[in-house]
């Protein structure tokens, strides 16, 4: 006896209607909606293979439900997940960026890589090849330690022409912190979970160390600014973790 695989049955027009709506009331990423459809297809596909047989609708609308209540939650800690996020690439990137690079807090005359190794001091001296070496047509600005609201930031600066790039590294403090879930990541460079934001005028993307968090802050397009970032993030993470020991 040959057998056929049942055609689910489409889900009432009233639980379709309550699963979009509680979807879209959520400021939910995208791939939240896509687990759900084919989360959805897969049970639409089951039928209990004897006893009871509920009706299908029954039987993904109760799946329906269980996973809208999980958008909900996911939801929700994405939201407060992308603004501990934004926060920090703001507020630490953007604000050093702005007080010192943007505002030309550089000399006109790029001092000598030796003068840099100096400011810099010898444990993030090995910061300023790094850079030249990932921006090639850009010239090193400056290299030295600045103070901003009261915190100090290892920074490197390049230019090329209007575009202005800067490698910050600072200390973290107590309860600073990227999320532990590197879903949120904007992407991954060698196991690496790097985070990405802008202001509408600058792009800030950066990860943390256990005691350290570095950005790439420029006027660069968003995403030649996160691949910069990608570019960067092994070497500077080693820089930074050799401190550390």
């Amino acid at each position: 006896m040959s057998t056929q695989t049942p055609v689910p049955e489409p889900l009432p027009a009233n639980i379709q209607q309550a699963l979009r709506e509680t979807i879209t009331a959520q400021d939910a990423p995208p791939w939240l909606a896509g687990r759900i459809s084919a989360r959805i297809r897969e049970d639409a596909a089951r039928r209990p293979a004897s006893g009871l047989r509920l009706p299908h609708w029954v039987l993904a609308g109760a799946a329906t439900f269980a996973l809208a209540v999980a958008v909900v939650a996911g939801a929700r800690n994405w939201n407060a997940a992308t603004t501990q996020i934004a926060g920090l690439l703001h507020t630490l990137g953007i604000g050093d960026h702005v007080y010192c690079a943007a505002s030309g807090h550089y000399p006109q005359t790029p001092p000598a890589v030796e003068t840099m190794n100096e400011k810099l001091g010898a444990d993030f001296a090995a910061l300023v090849p790094a850079v030249s070496g990932s921006l090639p047509g850009y010239t090193i600005r400056q290299g030295h330690i600045c103070i901003y609201k009261g915190r100090p930031f290892i920074h490197v600066i390049a230019k090329k022409d209007e575009q202005l790039v800067s490698l910050i590294v600072t200390a973290r403090q107590a309860g600073e912190d990227f999320p532990m879930n590197s879903v949120v990541a904007r992407m991954r460079k060698d196991g690496i979970p790097i985070h990405a934001s802008t202001d509408g005028l600058f792009q800030s993307a950066g990860f943390a160390t256990p005691n350290h968090f570095a950005f790439v802050v420029s006027n660069l397009e968003e995403r030649a600014n996160l691949m910069l970032m990608a570019s960067l993030a092994p070497r500077v993470y080693g820089i930074i973790r050799a401190v550390a020991r």
